[in-house]
């Protein structure tokens, strides 16, 4: 999900667009709390999996970014992009059985080599916002 939201952030940047959709990911509520999360995982820890396409499916992420960017572009779409991928990842989470059974050993918190845990807890905060169960891994 963050690999998908890092290339249309990218696509945004490189496009320079003045009209139309524009940060594709900020579409929805002004002052979103959850897409400026979103945003800032997306150029940081998206980028990084970006480079690592073994960590990734790469069919899921051109879908997902197919389907986000059918969610903001057409002229009559209000979607709020960063409150509903938490929604959906939340669910496929509460299914699954928490983080630990949806995130890499990378993405797990205390690992000795990997994403700090600083950045791994506010992912798992902002994914796991819409959790019926909030299970911390």
């Amino acid at each position: 999900m963050l690999v998908a939201a890092f290339r249309l952030l990218e696509k945004d940047a490189r496009a320079g667009r003045t009209e139309g959709a524009r940060n594709w990911l900020i579409a929805g509520r002004e002052g979103s709390h959850e897409s400026a999360n979103l945003s800032g995982l997306a150029w940081n820890l998206g980028a990084d999996l970006d480079e690592k396409p073994k960590r990734y499916d790469a069919a899921a992420v051109d879908e997902l970014v197919r389907v986000i960017e059918g969610w903001v572009s057409g002229p009559d779409r209000y979607v709020e992009v960063a409150a509903n991928l938490a929604s959906l990842f939340s669910s496929v989470a509460d299914e699954a059985g928490g983080w630990a059974a949806v995130a890499d050993q990378y993405l797990q918190r205390h690992q000795r080599v990997g994403t700090p845990d600083h950045v791994v807890e506010s992912l798992q905060l902002y994914l796991l916002s819409q959790s019926r169960t909030h299970t911390f891994g």
